[in-house]
């Protein structure tokens, strides 16, 4: 229908005039999308029309669509698994990674997910599935189409309801468990049952219909090359046998999962994670699972036991199917409750930190190879146990973990710990360790600092309007945002090279972290150096056509927010009208933009700069101070006066609190202690210690001679100090062993009369069986006795068995793709390391004017110059002052006086008789009245007149300037003063300067003058070793 459109967001029809869909209030070409996924308005196989994305993990990307053939509303599910495949944005087709092994495990997922919809397609009699209508290769991936469910998961419900009696759970759960036998009875394990993975669909009868979803999205990828999707974990939910890559699995997983929701349902808490529990009842603890009538005194004891029997951790103790689940929770007769005992693991306790902790993302599950820092994972592994020196501590594994969990692990080994910034990763939760700077594994001292980079949520701002800024300005505006931006080349009439003509999205639409911008920016425009016009007040679009006209271009340097202005218009120029532009031809000017309001961003973790920049996106300032935080790294943002979400209006200024990384106190004098008081105090006050020993006749044995760092100095915790202790003893200079073989490292050490311990390390299959590093350093003094670490790589980790064999010879890989060059901390663990130092620098520009100020510049120096005197003004009784640029003349006049006929003008001497009309030329008509009298001035002083008198009258008169004048009888001889003048003009120049825009980061050395300056930083890129 011509009048009509289709929704891509609820795919109902409706009127085409309208942008805004009546039915789900989704505005027209609003949809966000991730540059992965396909365009909305797609059409597959000539009949499945493809809307925006439901929901996305690592698997592929769940799309509401229409099946054009039949007239309905369906989900259409991708295999689009992110390891493997990317697609160009706004192109259809998936591209595969350019590696024949990342190809072939492409291609054996995408056939274990096309199998999977030809079994689920079977049980479409069962109402308890999402019904499978087809499936089909297209695009180079490929897709299912599947029933589209209205209403909501479980877990929304969940954070609704919080708890649930018994009955309601069981409504909720027997659904389930009777669709889950007949799965199962199909040979079909779903392994990832969670209450995001169960759903509450809005049936045509009214009733709510309980159904599982996303079958199988664990095993489409899952083939034998992948190191990624070994494991499918949600912590609470998952059993302990799916933390092993190669664990035994069936019915009873299920089973665990469904009782694990169900323990969720009627508590409203989520179990203790399976992988805690089995550890440490293992280590002849107590499981940490609590009866849910803890929570809920209501349920009845045959429910409790039931399900407890369904959560036991030992597969050999749980009910095994989901029906023996299901019989037990129905039962009348009572059910007995049957305890777990799982053998002691052999030498030590697994410490806590050993097990990785993975949040779980609402959308999808996180997969994770499971590694322990005392040993590759397995049950039945037999742990190796050794004592550290006294003041060394092995650092955990913290990659995956909760960023609380990984604080606390550190702190629990002795270690200090900053946050060094965060890093988007989609898919991810917020708060999951992605780095840490010190491999896991590795001996270090106590209280040394580590530093983690964590993942964070995509963070939602506006776009800023950045049409006619610089190309390095406007990158620099996204970039600190944490969004994608591509440049390409562009034209636009009037606009400056090397500056943006156009931007992708719009001006204040939502764009988050992670997003991708394109920028067009103009590469080839250049002026004339032609006369500029007058542009202020001009719209911004006018003013390009002005500007083009005269033969220039025009750079936007600023832009400011403005109630009086409704379209961006010129709010000044550098350049004054009629003056010559520079010779490159560009212009300068400021832009008033139309006022709006913005949403206050969450600033935290971000750098100075960086949050400096993202307010002055919005025309707002930032006020930063500095403050000491122990767990964020110096330079970082971790408060802002004003909360995320609330109004923020141009030209606020937001205060900021800036780390300033640990606060400072004074390095303690420890010279004469003993060396156990020494590292007490120092340890005590967060100080990395190490110990050197030398011998002075002065000092007893024992006590500390010397340290590196001055009593009183300022020092942050985690600081390395090294003290110097007196000893009699045979004094040995360290070997350098590191890159030797474990063999004769240990015989060398051992030689020099020092002992050895071995800290054995994941490393690549390079390193393995060689020294990584030793502790203490080499070259260092130690006395005879001491013990030196080794630390030696064992090479890729692997399932453990009861009895430690050797590693079989690996089998060749080639390395993995290079990552792209990143400001960011490589990640620890087996990947070659590349590191590059980059540059980019900005010139000093200069020019004149006779205008000050001048926008965007500084005035530097000034000269100044005086113009000819111009004309002499009239003379005038206003007195006038002389200066610099004014010259004044005076001069004397004096007072005469006539009258006149107010009817001819004639004048005569005197009043009180007509005026004549037969001499004189008079009109004789009117009386002479002493109203007629009038003053005039002359030079010529009243004493040096030819006065004579009138008749008799008393008035005396003479001639001046051609004219009978008379004097006042009542002021003979008054006289004033007269003045004129002339002027000339200063003309001052003023002479400025100003940093151009920085030039990109380049590889090319660059030095730094009086006129350039350079700034550096270190990139990175690493990829996984090859063997």
């Amino acid at each position: 229908m011509e009048s009509s459109k289709q929704c891509m967001q609820c795919m109902e029809f409706y009127d085409a005039q309208y942008d805004i869909c009546p039915y789900c209030g989704y505005e027209e070409n609003s949809g966000k999308k991730e540059l992965l996924h396909i365009d909305a308005g797609t059409v597959l196989i000539d009949r499945y029309l493809i809307g925006n994305a439901l929901g996305f993990g690592g698997f592929g990307v769940t799309y509401i669509g229409y099946d054009q053939k039949l007239k309905r509303k369906v989900a259409i599910k991708e295999y689009l698994p992110s390891e493997f495949a990317t697609r160009a944005l706004h192109q259809p087709d998936v591209m595969i990674n350019n590696n024949e092994k990342k190809m072939q495990q492409f291609t054996a997922g995408m056939k274990k997910f096309l199998e999977e919809a030809k079994k689920l397609a079977k049980l479409s009699s069962l109402d308890g599935i999402v019904h499978i209508y087809d499936s089909f290769e297209a695009n180079h991936t490929a897709y299912i189409v599947m029933e589209y469910l209205e209403g909501e998961t479980l877990a929304s419900y969940m954070k609704r309801e919080k708890k649930l009696t018994e009955e309601a759970a069981m409504d909720i759960i027997v659904p389930v468990l009777q669709t889950l036998e007949e799965v199962h009875h199909s040979g079909i394990i779903h392994r990832d049952i969670a209450p995001d993975n169960i759903f509450l669909a809005k049936g045509q009868d009214g009733k709510t219909h309980v159904k599982l979803i996303d079958f199988g999205a664990s095993r489409y990828a899952s083939t034998s090359h992948s190191k990624s999707l070994t494991v499918l974990i949600k912590p609470g939910y998952s059993p302990a046998e799916q933390y092993q890559s190669n664990g035994e699995q069936g019915t009873f997983t299920d089973v665990y999962a469904v009782g694990a929701v169900l323990y969720h349902l009627v508590t409203g808490v989520r179990p203790e994670d399976a992988f805690e529990r089995r550890t440490q009842i293992q280590s002849g603890g107590k499981d940490p699972l609590k009866d849910p009538s803890c929570y809920n005194d209501e349920l009845s004891e045959n429910f409790e036991n039931a399900l407890m029997n369904a959560l036991s951790v030992r597969v050999e103790d749980r009910s095994e199917t989901a029906d023996a689940f299901l019989q037990e929770l129905i039962s009348k007769e009572p059910v007995k409750r049957r305890v777990s005992s799982i053998r002691r693991v052999d030498f030590m306790r697994w410490p806590l930190w050993a097990k990785i902790s993975v949040p779980v993302s609402a959308a999808a599950a996180i997969t994770l190879i499971v590694l322990l820092a005392v040993g590759v994972i397995g049950f039945k592994g037999a742990v190796g146990v050794y004592k550290l020196p006294d003041g060394m501590t092995r650092v955990p594994d913290t990659i995956n973990a909760n960023v609380e969990d990984a604080q606390k692990w550190l702190k629990d080994a002795a270690l200090q710990v900053t946050q060094a910034g965060t890093v988007y990763s989609p898919g991810l939760p917020e708060n999951v360790v992605l780095a840490q700077d010190v491999s896991a594994g590795s001996v270090v001292m106590k209280n040394t600092m580590l530093s983690l980079t964590v993942s964070t949520g995509k963070e939602i701002y506006q776009m800023p309007d950045l049409t006619g800024m610089t190309e390095d300005y406007a990158r620099q505006a996204l970039e600190c945002m944490g969004v994608a931006v591509t440049m390409q080349d562009g034209e636009k009439t009037g606009v400056s090279a090397g500056c943006v003509t156009a931007q992708s999205i719009e001006p204040y639409a939502e764009i988050g972290t992670g997003d991708a911008v394109t920028l067009t920016v103009a590469k080839k425009s250049k002026g004339t150096a032609g006369t500029v016009p007058k542009l202020t007040g001009m719209s911004y679009e006018d003013a390009l056509k002005a500007a083009s006209s005269a033969g220039i271009t025009l750079t936007v340097t600023r832009k400011e927010f403005s109630h009086d202005c409704k379209i961006p218009t010129i709010k000044s120029q550098a350049v004054q009208a009629g003056s010559q532009a520079g010779s490159d031809g560009k212009l300068s000017v400021r832009v008033l933009l139309p006022w709006h309001s913005f949403q206050m961003p969450n600033l935290n973790y971000k750098t100075e700069q960086d949050a400096t920049q993202i307010l002055a996106n919005m025309g707002a300032q930032a006020k930063a101070s500095q403050e000491s935080n122990e767990l964020i790294a110096a330079g970082l943002v971790f408060a802002q006066d004003r909360a995320k979400g609330e109004t923020l209006e141009p030209g606020s200024t937001v205060a900021i609190t800036v780390s300033a990384g640990g606060k400072p106190f004074a390095m303690p004098g420890i010279v004469g202690m003993s060396e156990s008081e020494a590292k007490k105090l120092l340890a005590e006050a967060g100080l990395s210690v190490e110990v050197e020993y030398n011998y002075d006749a002065d000092v007893k044995e024992g006590n500390v001679i010397s340290q590196s760092i001055s009593a009183n100095t300022d020092v942050t915790r985690g600081t390395a100090v090294k003290i110097v202790v007196c000893s009699t003893k045979d004094l040995i200079t360290v070997a350098s062993v590191v890159g030797m073989d474990k063999a004769a490292a240990e015989s060398a050490i051992k030689g020099q009369g020092l002992k050895v311990t071995i800290n054995l390390i994941e490393s690549s299959n390079d390193q393995k069986g060689l020294v990584i590093s030793q502790l203490p350093e080499a070259g260092s003094t130690q006395k005879a006795g001491v013990t030196i670490v080794l630390t030696v790589g064992k090479g890729a980790s692997k399932k453990a068995d009861a009895t430690p064999t050797p590693d079989p010879t690996p089998a060749k890989k080639d390395p993995g793709p290079w990552s792209d060059w990143t400001t960011s901390t490589p990640p620890s663990g087996d990947y070659d390391v590349e590191k590059k130092t980059q540059y980019r620098y900005r010139d000093k520009e200069t020019t004149s004017s006779t205008a000050y100020p001048l926008d965007d510049w500084t005035m530097v120096n000034s000269d100044s110059y005086y113009t000819d005197w111009g004309d002499w003004s009239g003379w005038s009784a206003s007195a006038v002052s002389e200066s610099d640029t004014r010259q004044v003349e005076t001069r004397t006049t004096y007072m005469y006086c006539y009258f006149f006929c107010y009817n001819c003008g004639n004048h005569w001497h005197g009043y009180g008789f007509q005026c004549p009309s037969t001499w004189g030329g008079g009109c004789g008509r009117s009386t002479i009245q002493e109203s007629s009298y009038r003053e005039v001035w002359g030079t010529t002083p009243q004493s040096q007149m030819n006065w004579q008198d009138w008749h008799g009258t008393g008035h005396v008169w003479a001639y001046y300037d051609g004219e009978r004048v008379f004097r006042n009888i009542n002021t003979p001889n008054a006289s004033r003063t007269e003045y004129r003048y002339r002027d000339r003009s200063l003309i001052t120049t003023y002479y400025y300067e100003r940093w151009e825009a920085w030039s990109d980061w380049s590889s090319s050395a660059v030095s730094s003058s009086s006129d350039r300056q350079v700034e550096t930083r270190t990139v990175y890129r690493y990829r996984t070793k090859g063997a």
